[in-house]
């Protein structure tokens, strides 16, 4: 989910193969090359695994040096290496930029909008951080899903019907949503939704942490769970229905680079921002489903994906 909630490469209760994709810890690539390293770190989920070695085997093919770590564990982890120089480059979303800066996003406001105002205010307040050019066409915004079935005899298929319909339906989300402006508290303060016929979240000791809550939708347990996000390839191998942001409440998501000044320039910023136009939410949707349903590991779909459209 954007911004991202931080989500596990396994996928809980359903006994999907995606756990051979986990990676346990920090994982380590480096490319000799002349000059020091660039230091690329990204969290320890699939999307993010796939995007950090996006970034390094473009980098590395045009010799420059890198160091690769994809075994971050939070938002907060990975902002604060990012930060306090331990890295050079984040892949990361808008949306996790304006949560981080503690802002709301406004409803209507452009990508590129968001995108100036989260790179002139982390440039400011965070050491000169720069975001370079976002993937405009990837947005993995946060989402809530349901079966077809329960949307068709429930009449529910947007976040105003989920909102209506509330006292009828049995809702599950991660205890990260509700602490997040661009999730539960979004949700609440746009669509006013009445009291839930069950409402459950970790903080409520009902429900654990490490979602998304695919098996208890497939079980019945709950009738709408949240998802990680409208890239997750398990929403569409397991034919869910992603529900409709009808009020535009969640923030605009594009896959950004996130880099420390020092590498904000050169071929790090040209080859970089020439990846970009080639992240799309249905590219992005098949390189995840080829780590979590195929078996392959991140760094080999990454490496493919840059071969085939000739980028390196």
């Amino acid at each position: 989910m954007n911004r991202k909630i931080s989500r596990s490469t396994f996928l809980a209760g359903v006994g999907a193969a995606a756990a051979t994709a986990a990676v346990a810890g920090p994982e380590m690539f480096l490319v000799e090359a002349s000059g020091g390293p660039i230091r690329i770190g990204a969290r320890n989920f699939t999307e993010e695994q796939i995007a950090g070695w996006l970034y390094s085997e473009i980098l590395s093919h045009h010799g420059i040096k890198v160091q690769t770590n994809v075994g971050f564990g939070t938002e907060n982890e990975i902002f604060t290496a990012l930060k306090s120089s331990s890295l050079d480059v984040v892949p990361d979303y808008l949306g996790n930029g304006l949560v981080d800066l503690n802002q709301v996003y406004r409803p209507g406001t452009s990508p590129y909008q968001v995108w100036v105002h989260v790179n002139k205010e982390f440039k400011k307040k965070h050491f000169g951080v720069v975001l370079l050019n976002p993937a405009y066409k990837f947005n993995d915004q946060n989402v809530f899903v349901t079966t077809h079935k329960f949307s068709k005899k429930h009449h529910v298929k947007t976040l105003s019907d989920l909102a209506h319909q509330a006292p009828h339906i049995r809702f599950e989300v991660l205890l990260e949503c509700t602490q997040r402006t661009d999730c539960l508290i979004g949700f609440n303060k746009i669509y006013h939704p009445k009291k839930f016929k069950e409402f459950a979240s970790p903080s409520s000791g009902t429900t654990p942490n490490n979602g998304p809550f695919y098996g208890d939708l497939i079980s019945g347990k709950f009738d709408v769970v949240q998802g990680y996000g409208v890239t997750d390839s398990a929403i569409f191998h397991y034919h869910f229905l992603p529900l409709k942001d009808d009020k535009h409440m969640f923030p605009p998501d594009q896959m950004t680079p996130f880099v420390r000044p020092s590498v904000a320039h050169g071929k790090v910023k040209r080859y970089l921002n020439a990846l970009a136009p080639y992240l799309t939410n249905a590219n992005f949707r098949k390189m995840n489903a080829e780590v979590d349903f195929g078996g392959k590991q991140p760094q080999a779909v990454a490496r493919a994906f840059l071969k085939h459209h000739h980028l390196i």
